[in-house]
């Protein structure tokens, strides 16, 4: 169960299994999205920028995620993008390069207290996000600028031996802070300016909001994985008409459903120190949305996962 399960780390997803002790995985990614329409506070789709119709947003990022088992019931997650974020006006085209908002969480199973069975998970995720020093008012924007906290509770089952299988679903609140921290901002002229626009500390605005998620995930033969999911974020304020292209300063209230797939690839999988050696390439899509962007997803990377504490033995 463990060689598969730990292929579906999403990092805007927790999970239900804890790694046991020693345990580690990583997995670094490349992702790219696109999006030629925003999806309005109404949910209605409209051009991301009305005087140039196209696909004229792009995220072009790499992602690094990791997570290691303290006990056998307490891991502790970490994930850290790299971004590249592109817009096209009429006659400009803006790129943002950096770090975005590091993520940092735990995950507490509390199998055993709520008697569950062992072919089941249940686990108590809790995280905080943290820029990391960007400038917060460029555009297009490597994140909002403010300290988001997230809890969840999730639940995993596994359909192990009658078929190589697994379904987990997910349910918790994420809140983002009133206030900017741990980011600089750039002298911009009152009136904005291509790049930037005015920094208004005072206005800025927190969210309430509701996450969830579900995943499949099916193991047909040793090297080779299946995972299906879905993944939302509903605002808990209703979304208002303020939209700037999300792309370049995401709003304050925003509704999403996304849902895609992934495959999980282990060509040395018959090898000891190989077989959790993963190629994966995974695509989403935006099925519904308020005050977002309309946009497709492609991710491929590279994971492996190896337990230091039986190298130690």
């Amino acid at each position: 169960m463990g060689l598969f399960l730990w292929g579906s780390s999403n990092t805007a997803q927790a999970q239900a299994w804890a790694q046991k002790q020693g345990n580690v995985y990583f997995k670094a990614s490349y992702g790219l999205t696109s999006a030629a329409e925003q999806l309005n506070f109404e949910g209605g789709k409209g051009p991301f920028y009305t005087e140039k119709p196209g696909y004229t947003f792009a995220d072009s990022s790499f992602y690094f995620y990791g997570e290691g088992g303290i006990t056998d019931y307490l891991t502790f997650v970490a994930s850290l993008p790299y971004k590249r974020l592109y817009n096209e006006t009429v006659d400009h085209r803006k790129l943002t390069v950096g770090t975005g908002d590091l993520a940092l969480g735990l995950r507490l199973s509390i199998q055993e207290f709520a008697k569950i069975p062992k072919i089941s998970a249940l686990a108590v995720n809790i995280g905080v996000s943290l820029p990391m020093n960007y400038t917060r008012n460029l555009l297009p924007t490597l994140g909002r600028g403010q300290v988001a906290l997230r809890a969840s509770v999730n639940y995993g089952q596994s359909f192990y031996p009658s078929m190589p299988a697994y379904l987990q679903i997910g349910v918790g609140y994420q809140t983002r802070l009133p206030f900017y921290a741990l980011t600089r901002v750039k002298a911009c002229p009152s009136g904005g300016d291509i790049d930037c626009i005015p920094d208004q500390p005072d206005r800025v605005k927190g969210a309430h909001e509701i996450v969830f998620g579900a995943e499949f995930g099916i193991k047909p033969v040793g090297w080779f994985l299946m995972q299906f999911y879905f993944n939302g974020t509903i605002s808990l304020i209703e979304p208002e008409a303020l939209l700037i292209p999300p792309g370049e300063v995401p709003p304050a209230t925003q509704r999403f459903i996304k849902a895609g797939t992934q495959l999980v690839f282990y060509p040395f999988y018959k090898y000891k120190w190989a077989k959790t050696l993963g190629f994966s390439a995974q695509f989403m899509g935006t099925i519904w949305g308020q005050n977002t962007i309309n946009s497709a997803d492609m991710q491929f990377g590279i994971e492996y996962q190896i337990n230091f504490k039986s190298l130690g033995q």
